[in-house]
């Protein structure tokens, strides 16, 4: 158990910045969550809504292969603030459309496609300040604490996303999104102090350098045979989640529900609420010395009782069980992956590691998106819903029955590849 008065004289720094970050995500993921409303409401169409997904994740690929390059030659915290503005100006932007009524689903796109490219920096960075703020011992728990962010986001912003959508409108909606961000960067200004970090040799920008270090990262990443494993194993968890959890589950719930946003709202909440369960746990919990197994076993959980789970349920209350459960593992897992590539990269050279690892893995997530937007619309809904088969009986015969078939079969994926990495290093320990 931490000594918790000791935490907070230690980490005083990494909390503030901490605290402002998860202001302007809550903000952000508000916003984010009231434009899929918006888009399904102009469209009804389950591959318009993943687009809105596959066009944030494409640019954070493309842009990753030097984003790292440019963090490990920043400043962090500048890096940090120039990110942050520039989604604050787009926020401008779209909020100038829309009062104008000018604002198209096109515009949206776009609109993810630059912010795109900012949160890539943002997130490199923020990766490397925790571990220059964070002492070794602290690792897990303040990946827990990254982890009750992304639930509080995911808890709040549903709720509050739909409610000021139907009640107040799209512009109060990204004002207060904006406000956030200022919040954020009056402390991050004011209070946040980064000590300087041991620049790379090559501290000049060079075109040259990016493909360069990127190439140099790919081989630091096949030249560990745990972090390759845990590259190749987080592709393909990524294709799976990208198939259904990230861009198909909105529709899914939507089209079950007869366009209902609040019952949508309710699940997203689930979504969030299980993550802040499993950030506490993994904060307060005494750590594992096998952190592979450890991985295996919370993504394997998250598939089993998240993906599963919401595939069979055709009520409000399984799809909530099934959204608690699919995301209180993933702070779990999150956390010792996040241990495991701290303690194995030096502090000068994660920003490009993890820049090149992020830039692998998170290329099949929009793969994954793109398929599952076409083969929902084009194949699993038209050829699942109105028959009467066995899949009928197990996910249903109304709209959206045929993406949650496609639910049921990553999850079962997930969860046979998860026993199968768990195996291959179920010896395995971690210091």
């Amino acid at each position: 158990m931490l000594n918790w008065v000791r935490v907070a004289k230690v980490l005083h720094n990494y909390v503030v910045f901490w605290l402002g970050q998860t202001l302007s995500q809550i903000g952000s993921a508000t916003t984010s969550f009231a434009i899929v409303l918006w888009v399904y409401d102009q469209t009804k169409s389950p591959l318009s809504t993943a687009l809105l997904s596959v066009f944030t994740w494409i640019p954070k690929i493309a842009f990753g292969l030097v984003a790292g390059s440019i963090v490990d030659r920043a400043n962090k915290k500048a890096v940090v603030m120039i990110s942050d503005s520039f989604t604050a100006i787009m926020s401008c932007a779209l909020l100038i459309l829309f009062s104008t009524k000018n604002l198209c689903v096109w515009h949206i796109y776009a609109f993810n496609i630059l912010t795109g490219v900012f949160s890539c920096l943002q997130y490199n960075a923020s990766e490397v300040v925790q571990t220059v703020l964070v002492p070794k011992q602290y690792y897990i728990a303040t990946s827990g604490m990254r982890s009750f962010t992304n639930g509080a986001s995911g808890l709040i912003a549903p709720a509050l996303g739909a409610a000021l959508y139907v009640l107040a409108g799209m512009r109060i909606v990204i004002i207060i999104d904006i406000c956030t961000f200022f919040v954020a960067a009056i402390s991050l200004i004011v209070f946040v102090r980064i000590p300087k970090i041991e620049s790379v040799q090559e501290s000049k920008f060079s075109i040259s350098h990016f493909w360069t270090d990127f190439l140099n990262s790919a081989k630091f990443l096949k030249s560990s045979r745990e972090l390759l494993s845990l590259t190749i194993y987080f592709c393909f968890v990524n294709l799976l989640s990208g198939i259904t959890y990230f861009s198909l589950l909105s529709p899914m719930i939507l089209g079950a529900t007869g366009n209902n946003a609040n019952t949508l709202a309710l699940v997203s909440t689930l979504l969030g609420f299980g993550m802040i369960v499993g950030s506490f746990y993994v904060t307060l919990h005494k750590e594992s010395r096998k952190k592979m197994q450890v991985i295996c076993l919370a993504v394997g959980l998250s598939f089993a009782l998240g993906d599963i789970v919401l595939a069979i349920g055709n009520t409000a209350v399984i799809w909530c069980v099934g959204a608690f459960f699919s995301s209180f593992f993933i702070p779990l897992s999150n956390a010792n992956e996040s241990f495991i590539w701290r303690t194995s990269i030096p502090i000068a050279f994660q920003g490009r590691v993890f820049s090149a690892r992020d830039a692998i893995q998170q290329a099949m997530r929009p793969i994954g998106m793109l398929l599952g937007g076409f083969w929902a619309e084009y194949f699993f809904e038209p050829n699942i819903v109105g028959q009467n088969s066995v899949i009928n009986v197990m996910v249903g015969n109304s709209s959206g029955s045929g993406i949650a078939f496609m639910f049921l079969l990553t999850g079962v994926l997930g969860v046979l590849v998860s026993l199968t990495v768990y195996v291959k290093f179920r010896n395995y320990v971690n210091e």
